[in-house]
């Protein structure tokens, strides 16, 4: 292959390549005649040169501390070195790391020098070339954002006297090109030459380098690299000029490189917009999983997924993915407050070309949509029925129908469902002592229970009984919370709904308008009343309505309907917490007199060591006596002297409960003359939640107002216990 130097050759040449170093100089110099013998290595190759047959080219090399070593050319090319000539030029090319080179520090970079004598000679000629070379090993380095590498200004195995040493020019370029200096400024190379170090700075990045990707255990890593090239000429007192270049490829360490995910969904645009990116070049998207659907890209294409490469003008991408909500790939869950929460699980199959190396990338965009019409229902009394009208949602395929605990074989379909249940069917609640008849209707999932009353009111106008129909949805909330609209469904003016109250005639409608009254309250407020029924707790409530009488004392005359509307709401029982003591049955006590000195024992009971089939944990609660009827100050040492007639404030308080809908209950409670339980005598206070009353005192509870709280009065009971004058006083010496 013949190639165009660009230029004339130089009396001597030096190239440093990636694997090799090669000097070619000109035959005719340097010679014994003109240069002389004052070098050490043709002092030691002299000799061996005249001694040698006629019409021969041999090597000399000459390492330190050893003694010159001569060989022939054909041994020489049979240990991987190149010697040849032409008719202007001798040239010797050694690969690195090669026996006979030597590793040098000089200016604290290492160089790989071999030092070579090359001779001919015929009749009485004698012609030795100096064929040493000499080149920097050190690799780039990259402080985080250049590239650097350095190289020695005079590499002193080639140079034999440092003081006739001058540059004659320093110049750079990339991939075997020089480069002028406006060129380097542009893309922001830099050559800076002190007195002993060359130094050239590439920031990362820049023009004339490229960038290649690898995965290393499934991470996406890159790395920047250039092939650098630099030449610089020097003339000295051996050689007119040498020019000396180096073809040095120079990289960054791999960075890792975490691809980003960028969410663009525009919700109201009810479609996925997720970009990811940055990637070279060799990055190529593969295929797609989404929600564990395996897809090629053809595949998603079909189904209905839009992917866009978007290529910026740095030559990186992004790919754009675009899945409408409405997809069946998309997960679509409903969370309540008619929000439905669309996901989408994404894992990217990527590939870096040529090598094919394959990698993968997990991504989770989740959208939450206000976007929920839930079934609209609605019902309607007839002399024999009550009939429920129930118009679809956009997501109907989510709810079942229930009577109760009895599941309807319908689905809502469009326009509308109407189911009538007949007077008298499974499902109905009958109240009062007229004809007033309810029927419970309840979805599953989110959507709340709902009753419709049929009330039976009296009608002034006819002396006679009209039935008017009032739809009650009732929504009880897990936290305790009661809320019920009261409607009327016809515009009768008998009842004005803003007088209508709940039990406490204090608990007034929160809203109102001419039809329909809004009420919101706790179940322990407002006169609610709690029972347990099978596995239930049930509260009840009503809405009554005050009429209005003329006169007021010796009413006559009304013009308002009287009714009740009954509210109930039922909560599973999720498990009863038990805080307990057992005692043995003991006699009862015997007259006592004695100081009154005592304390108030609170002991958890352990359900294991008496013998139960499961434990159960118990809730946190706190006992304590209070220093008057007000309960606001209580004593903190024990044991409590006071008076044996006055009476004893007790307290005991549910610390840490669940919600609003846990209530405390006292179940027993009684008094001993020893801190044991089951000692002896003993007085029962409360048995069965129930008070008891002795020939020597008397107890009661006391309400809890829930205004004086910070919490809720359920979480509290309140004892106090009386001693009778002239009884045996030997049972108040030890409660108190």
């Amino acid at each position: 292959m013949t190639c165009n130097l660009g230029s004339d050759w130089k009396p001597r040449e030096i190239v440093c390549e990636e694997n090799y170093m090669e000097v070619s100089v000109r035959k005719n110099v340097p010679v014994i005649a003109q240069e002389g013998l004052g070098t050490e290595d043709w002092q030691g190759a002299l000799p061996i040169a005249q001694q040698a047959a006629m019409l021969v080219w041999q090597v000399v090399i000459h390492k330190s501390g050893q003694p010159a070593k001569s060989m022939n050319i054909s041994a020489m090319q049979a240990l991987g070195y190149m010697v040849n000539s032409t008719s202007s030029r001798v040239y010797f090319r050694s690969p690195f790391g090669m026996p006979e080179s030597e590793i040098l520090s000089v200016a604290g970079i290492q160089v790989e020098a071999i030092r070579a004598t090359v001779f001919y000679k015929q009749r009485w000629m004698l012609l030795l070339v100096d064929t040493s070379a000499a080149c920097a090993k050190n690799d780039g380095t990259f402080d985080g954002t250049s590239l650097i590498w350095e190289t020695p200004r005079i590499l002193t195995p080639l140079v034999l006297h440092i003081a006739q040493f001058q540059d004659k020019q320093i110049t750079m370029g990339v991939e075997g090109i020089l480069l002028n200096a406006p060129t380097l400024q542009t893309r922001g190379y830099k050559l800076i030459v002190n007195n002993t170090i060359v130094k050239i700075s590439i920031p990362y990045g820049a023009e004339g380098g490229y960038l290649k990707s690898l995965v290393i255990n499934n991470q996406y890593n890159q790395l920047y690299a250039i092939d650098l090239f630099f030449e610089h000429q020097w003339a000295d007192d051996l050689w007119e000029v040498t020019q000396h270049r180096s073809f040095k490829p120079v990289n960054t360490p791999f960075i890792p490189e975490t691809p980003y995910v960028i969410n663009n969904t525009v919700p109201s645009e009810k479609s996925f917009t997720v970009t990811l990116g940055n990637f070279k070049p060799d990055v190529e998207l593969k295929n797609l999983t989404i929600n564990g659907v395996p897809l090629t890209l053809p595949e998603a294409e079909n189904r209905g997924v839009k992917i866009i490469m978007v290529q910026h003008p740095n030559g990186t991408k992004d790919f754009v993915l675009k899945v409408p909500f409405n997809n069946p790939l998309v997960l679509v869950e409903y969370v309540g407050n008619l929000i439905r929460r669309y996901t989408l699980n994404i894992n990217y199959t990527l590939n870096i070309v040529p090598q094919n190396d394959p990698y993968f990338h997990p991504a989770t965009i989740v959208c939450d949509v206000k976007d929920v019409s839930l079934p609209d229902v609605k019902s309607f009394c007839t002399e024999t029925s009550i009939v429920f009208e129930v118009t679809p949602g956009n997501m109907d395929s989510n709810w079942e129908l229930y009577i109760g605990k009895h599941p309807l074989p319908y689905t809502i379909t469009y326009p509308k469902t109407t189911i009538e249940l007949p007077l008298f069917s499974i499902g109905y609640i009958y109240e009062g002592p007229c004809c007033s008849s309810g029927a419970e209707h309840e979805e599953r999932q989110e959507l709340a229970d709902r009753e419709a009353v049929c009330a039976t009111l009296p009608n002034p106008n006819q002396g006679a009984t009209s039935q008017i129909p009032f739809l009650s949805p009732t929504v009880c909330m897990p936290n305790g919370v009661i809320t019920v609209v009261a409607v009327t469904m016809e515009p009768i003016p008998v009842v004005e709904p803003s007088k209508t109250t709940l039990l406490d005639r204090t608990c007034k409608p929160k809203e109102f308008d001419s039809t329909r009254a809004l009420f919101t309250f706790s179940v322990n407020t407002c006169g609610t009343t709690s029972k347990i029924v099978n596995n239930y707790l049930v509260y009840e409530n009503e809405v009554v309505y005050a009429r209005a009488l003329f006169p007021p004392s010796a009413p006559v005359i009304t013009r308002d309907s009287e009714y009740r509307l009954t509210i109930r709401c039922r909560y599973p029982l999720n498990d009863t917490l038990m805080l307990a003591a057992e005692r043995m049955a003991v006699p009862s006590p015997a007259p006592f007199s004695g100081n009154g000195r005592g304390s108030l024992h609170f002991r958890s009971y352990d359900p294991v060591a008496r013998g139960h089939k499961r434990p159960r944990d118990v809730m946190s609660l706190k006992a304590r006596i209070a220093r008057d009827i007000s309960y606001s100050q209580f004593y903190s040492t024990f044991p409590v002297s006071q008076s044996l007639l006055a009476p004893l404030f007790l307290q005991v308080e549910l610390l840490h409960p669940h919600g609003l809908a846990d209530h405390l209950i006292l179940q027993d409670c009684w008094a001993t003359l020893t801190p044991e339980l089951d000692a002896s005598p003993q007085w029962d206070l409360v048995t069965d939640s129930c008070l008891v009353t002795g020939d020597s005192y008397r107890t009661r509870f006391h309400p809890v107002l829930a205004d004086t709280l910070a919490r809720s009065s359920s979480h509290l009971k309140r004892l106090e216990v009386q001693a009778q004058p002239n009884e045996d006083p030997a049972f108040w010496r030890q409660v108190g």
